[in-house]
């Protein structure tokens, strides 16, 4: 039994599931069978451990502000990174990532959008579940 990481820019939520949600909570729940789940995710909303998530081990929930999506913008801004980078970052949850690597074997980091807590160093499997491809949804948008 391995212990697996998913790491989220949103929150799995049972009420409003949206196509990226679904993908997600279905790759979880079928891994969850044969693995030991952790989730950790950055929202503005509340993530309640209910019953249909109950194949997770752990769920973490890393909040943040207005203020501090509005300054990470800007950050990213002057940087020359993608806004979203920036919306979705937290350093708590990039602190608390960094500090529990080693108990995991496996990190899913699910969107391009996660894909920035990639601790240094680690040693495990690293999946970075693309739901959202970025490059197709730019192509669309060209045509």
């Amino acid at each position: 039994m391995q212990k697996i990481l998913i790491v989220s820019p949103k929150a799995i939520s049972s009420q409003s599931f949206d196509g990226a949600q679904k993908r997600i909570f279905d790759i979880a729940k079928f891994l969850s069978k044969r693995n030991k789940m952790d989730f950790v995710c950055t929202d503005n909303g509340v993530l309640e451990k209910k019953g249909n998530l109950s194949f997770f081990n752990k769920i973490v929930v890393f909040q943040i502000s207005f203020v501090s999506r509005v300054f990470n913008i800007i950050i990213c801004i002057l940087k020359l990174q993608p806004m979203q980078k920036g919306s979705f970052f937290s350093k708590k949850m990039c602190d608390f990532i960094s500090e529990n690597k080693d108990n995991y074997d496996t990190i899913i980091f699910h969107s391009i959008r996660s894909a920035q807590y990639l601790p240094d160093e680690f040693r495990g499997k690293k999946i970075l579940e693309m739901t959202d491809l970025l490059s197709y949804n730019y192509d669309q948008i060209i045509k």
